[in-house]
C-alpha cells in the first residue's frame, strides 16, 4: 500500500525552489544511496504537477535566468550551511564562522525575491509571503 501523500496548493516558485533543492540532494548523494529514491520520487512529483498541471515546459522553465539563479543561491546556501556544520562540528566560533552566519540572511533575502520574481512572471495564483526587520516581499506594491 503507497505512503500518504498530501496534495497541497504551493506557489510556483516554491515548487520551483524545491526542485532545485532536489537537483543539489540528487548530486550529493551517490546513485547506490538508498536515500536518493526518495529524492527521485518526490522530483518525477514536481516535475510532473509543474508539466501536466501548470503547462509549463520545463526545459524552458529551468533554463531561465530567474530559475538558473535561485539553482546557485540555493548551491550557495548548501555550501555555507555546510561549512556552519563543519564549524559547529570542531566547536570553532571565529571570525569564518561570523561571517558564514551572517551570508545566510543575505541569500535567504536574495531566495526569497527570486522567488517572488519566478511567481509574478509565471503567473503564480500563490504568493509567499516574507516580512522580517529590514526586508518585506510579497506586497502589492512590490518594484524589483
Amino acid at each position: 500500500m503507497p505512503g500518504k501523500m498530501p496534495l497541497v496548493p504551493a506557489s510556483v516558485g516554491d515548487v520551483v525552489d524545491r526542485l532545485t533543492i532536489l537537483e543539489l540532494k540528487r548530486a550529493h548523494l551517490s546513485s547506490d544511496d538508498s536515500r536518493r529514491g526518495f529524492v527521485d520520487s518526490e522530483r518525477q512529483h514536481l516535475r510532473a504537477a509543474l508539466s501536466e498541471q501548470c503547462g509549463f515546459n520545463l526545459d524552458d522553465l529551468f533554463r531561465s535566468e530567474l530559475v538558473c539563479e535561485l539553482a546557485d543561491i540555493n548551491a550557495q546556501l548548501w555550501d555555507v550551511e555546510d561549512d556552519i556544520r563543519a564549524c559547529l562540528a570542531a566547536n570553532r566560533f571565529d571570525a569564518d564562522f561570523i561571517e558564514l552566519a551572517r551570508r545566510v540572511p543575505t541569500l535567504n533575502d536574495h531566495r526569497s525575491s527570486l522567488k517572488y520574481k519566478i511567481n509574478q512572471q509565471y503567473d503564480s495564483e500563490l504568493v509567499e509571503v516574507k516580512s522580517y526587520e529590514g526586508f518585506e516581499l510579497g506586497t502589492p506594491n512590490e518594484q524589483h
